[in-house]
């Protein structure tokens, strides 16, 4: 996997985490974070929009730039499958 910051801000944490609940739009194919606690403290308390694709084992979340000239993220994750984790598993 690759991370990659080109362009990030310099007053950016190089780690960007934030946890709480959600709520999907099927119809608007979008995904709204409530964030409880975030690594960005000013987004605690609010609701981050993210428009999303599901297709087949592939989500793909879409952030909006926050500003003027902004650039726009995109995260995908690809779901493994069962026999990938089995190999993984702890035995018991």
């Amino acid at each position: 996997m690759t991370i990659g910051r080109r362009g990030a801000s310099k007053n950016l944490p190089d780690a960007f985490w934030y946890t709480g609940t959600f709520d999907v739009n099927l119809k608007r194919q979008t995904v709204v974070h409530h964030v409880q606690y975030s690594s960005i403290t000013t987004y605690e308390g609010t609701d981050l929009v993210r428009s999303f694709k599901l297709r087949r084992n592939r989500l793909t979340l879409t952030i909006a730039p926050t500003m003027p000239g902004g650039t726009t993220g995109v995260l995908k994750w690809v779901k493994s499958p069962v026999h990938a984790l089995e190999a993984v598993r702890p035995s018991e």
